[in-house]
């Protein structure tokens, strides 16, 4: 330590013969005692016309005492012409500022660089790239190469080479909520399975497979139900000619609450394995919420465009009825109606019961193709017949025999008539 005092001590009066004595002051000497020895060193140099403490020295640290503020690499408090290495820690009280241009390529070149980590308290601007080197899989929001303790806003795109797996489950109630949330469109060029329900809060009315809240380029394929709660509109124009074809195709059955309205043929196919029985194809049936009455029924009714062009479309030329004539359980009574348009007016032509088939036209017979019923063969009836009109009774005989309540026959085939009064 000594040998130390006496070096500083010539160095210092080496230092007064060059420079005038009153433009530097420079050792103080304190605690001598020994073994316990301290010493400092303050440079005092003069400035505008004032001694102005410069360094300070002990055994522990140098002091720089001018405050200069820095402005570039060749100002400032403390100037190194060449580099500086510092073996512990830098705290700077102001702006580190690196002015060296040097672009970063890898994690070892750069303007500025550590071999291990950094530590900043606040924001980091970067006006280039921040490229992460590490190739730490991310299998936690706690993993990977890069982290973040809060959020990551990111104000253009967002592109990665594997997953993107968020974690947080906060369950979506709308289109701002939820753990994913974006605030224009999302584009997949694979698919999507959601654990939960998928919901378009769009309002976009269909008009036609373009338009509309959910779009699909292909197909749809639904497992379970499918509810619409407007129409379902089928632009597909494919023509059914078997129960596999057509625009709309069901495994199953079809339940329709309402009315059906076909613009081609309606064509029921059924293939079972009854072979010596009837099997109903077309069923038709009716109920009421109320109680029924005497009258309840069910029908069809056949409407055919006539010629008038008075833009009245679709007549009513023809219609079935079944109805209820006794509703009594156990006792009950069913009445077939057929009616035709006749002059322009729906005219009951036949009633059928369980007891009776009546012909309810009156048209008089004039010949054997004219009246309310023709028979083009013959008529067998096993009972009685009651006529309640005269009758033109027309035989006819093969043989040169007389006719039956007939005049008798002079050739063969002869047709003999007579008018009988019944």
């Amino acid at each position: 330590m000594l040998v130390i005092l006496v070096l500083i001590m010539l160095l210092m009066m080496l230092l007064m013969l060059m420079t005038d004595a009153d433009d530097a002051d420079f050792f103080d000497f304190s605690c001598c005692v020994h073994s316990a020895e301290n010493a400092q060193m303050e440079l005092k140099l003069n400035t505008a016309g004032t001694m102005t403490s410069v360094l300070t020295s002990d055994g522990v640290k140098v002091g720089v005492l001018p405050t200069t503020v820095s402005t570039s690499e060749t100002t400032g408090s403390l100037t190194v012409a060449g580099g500086a290495g510092i073996a512990l820690q830098l705290y700077t009280g102001g702006i580190t500022y690196v002015k060296s241009g040097q672009d970063a390529t890898s994690s070892t070149t750069g303007a500025l660089l550590t071999a291990g980590g950094m530590g900043v308290a606040k924001r980091i601007y970067a006006g280039a790239t921040i490229k992460a080197e590490g190739d730490t899989p991310a299998t936690s929001a706690t993993t990977g190469s890069l982290l973040t303790a809060g959020g990551l806003g990111v104000a253009g795109r967002i592109y990665s080479g594997g997953g993107a797996f968020v974690t947080i489950d906060t369950a979506a109630t709308s289109s701002t909520t939820g753990s994913l949330v974006s605030e224009g469109g999302a584009g997949i060029a694979g698919s999507i399975f959601a654990g939960a329900s998928i919901v378009a809060e769009g309002t976009t009315a269909a008009e036609s497979s373009t338009t509309g809240s959910l779009l699909t380029a292909g197909g749809l394929g639904v497992a379970g139900k499918a509810y619409v709660g407007g129409m379902l509109v089928v632009t597909g124009d494919t023509a059914a000619t078997t129960k596999g074809t057509g625009a709309i195709i069901s495994y199953g059955g079809m339940g329709v609450a309402q009315s059906i309205y076909s613009g081609g043929q309606l064509v029921a196919s059924i293939d079972n394995t009854v072979a010596n029985a009837v099997t109903d194809v077309l069923v038709l049936k009716h109920s009421t919420d109320g109680t029924a009455a005497n009258g309840i029924g069910v029908g069809i009714s056949i409407g055919i465009e006539d010629a008038g062009g008075d833009g009245s479309g679709v007549l009513e030329a023809a219609s079935v009825d079944f109805v209820m004539t006794d509703v009594q359980s156990g006792s009950e009574d069913a009445e077939m109606e057929i009616k035709l348009m006749a002059g322009g007016t729906m005219t009951s032509t036949l009633v059928a019961t369980g007891l009776t088939v009546g012909v309810t036209a009156v048209t008089p017979a004039t010949n054997a193709v004219t009246g309310a019923l023709t028979v083009a063969g013959g008529a067998g009836i096993a009972k009685q017949l009651y006529v309640g009109g005269h009758k033109a009774v027309h035989l006819y005989t093969s043989t040169y025999t007389s006719c039956h309540i007939c005049h008798v026959c002079t050739c063969m085939w002869y047709m003999c008539s007579v008018q009988l009064q019944l």
